[in-house]
This record gives C-alpha cells, sequence and structure tokens, in this order.
C-alpha cells in the first residue's frame, strides 16, 4: 500500500503484501510472499522467509475489529510459515515481539501475546493467546500452550509437550 512506511534500504520481495498501517525499519528482508496486514510496527533487520504472516485479526470469538496493533522489535528472524496475530483490542491492545528472537517452521504466536528478548521457538509450535515467553526462553517444536500461560526466563521446554500451566523461571 503506498501509505506504508517503509525505510529506504528495505528488500521486499516479489508477491509480499503490505497493508497501509504498517511501519518496516531499516535493514529488513522481507523474502518472497510475505504478508503483513493491520497496524503493524517492525524494527530494524529482521528478516521475514516465504509465507510469513503479520498482523491479522485474532482467532478469538470475541474479535470485533477492535483497534489493535503487533509491535516487534529488531533483529528477529521469521522463518517460513511463522504467523503473528495482532492484540484482540479485549484484554490487551498489542501483540508484542522483543529482540534477537529466531521462530522457526510453522510457529504461531496468538493475540495479546508478549515475547521477551533472545527467544527461540522451534518448528510447528503453537502459543495460545495471552502467552507470556520471558526473555532467553526456550521451546522446542511441535508444542502447544493454553492461552494465559507464561513461560520463566531461561526456561527449556522439550518437544511435543502440552503446556497447561506456568513454566518457571530457569527450569528444564
Amino acid at each position: 500500500d503506498p501509505a506504508a512506511e517503509i525505510a529506504d534500504d528495505v528488500f521486499v520481495g516479489p508477491f509480499c503484501v503490505i497493508g497501509p498501517n504498517v511501519r518496516i525499519g531499516p535493514g529488513c528482508v522481507l523474502h518472497h510472499s510475505v504478508t503483513i496486514c493491520g497496524v503493524v510496527v517492525l524494527g530494524a533487520n529482521n528478516e521475514l522467509f516465504p509465507t510469513v504472516v503479520i498482523g491479522p485479526s485474532p482467532q478469538y470469538l470475541s474479535y470485533h475489529n477492535g483497534l489493535s496493533r503487533v509491535r516487534i522489535g529488531a533483529h528477529n528472524t521469521f522463518r517460513s510459515g511463522v504467523t503473528v496475530n495482532r492484540g484482540s483490542g479485549k484484554f490487551c491492545n498489542e501483540t508484542h515481539v522483543g529482540n534477537n528472537g529466531m521462530f522457526m517452521v510453522n510457529v504461531h504466536i496468538s493475540h495479546d501475546s508478549y515475547i521477551g528478548d533472545n527467544c527461540l521457538i522451534v518448528n510447528a509450535t503453537n502459543l495460545g493467546g495471552h502467552a507470556h515467553l520471558e526473555s532467553n526462553a526456550r521451546l522446542s517444536g511441535v508444542i502447544g500452550s493454553h492461552p494465559f500461560v507464561t513461560f520463566g526466563r531461561y526456561c527449556y521446554v522439550g518437544g511435543v509437550s502440552a503446556i497447561t500451566r506456568d513454566v518457571p523461571p530457569f527450569t528444564v
């Protein structure tokens, strides 16, 4: 969209769709077929691989087009198929992703989630709404979490886990 604010040195590959309420910081790379919609602020030096979708409306039954957004820090990598939904506008207006994160193939970050700095989320992990990952959390692949779960700082969760309660800091 011509109204989008995109820094001069951003690389935008073919078949990308960028909406009018999007701001993309310097040094970002959007490989082909990336979609950024809704109100999204993308910090500097992020890399988005094919089929990443940032900012669609939340998958939340009570959502009725409320004003909400996604805010992403700097130096993050979003591998193919990652989705980040914007806030629900009910409990929180923002989904937040910090700095220096790595989000591998098919990770889903649901509405109103907060992801701290230096987090790693491995393939096919799905975070329920309002998830809270403190800085340096590590989540292995194929994890499903209930809404409102907190993952403490420096925790490590093994693959193919169902998380229904908070994970304390510094635990494996």
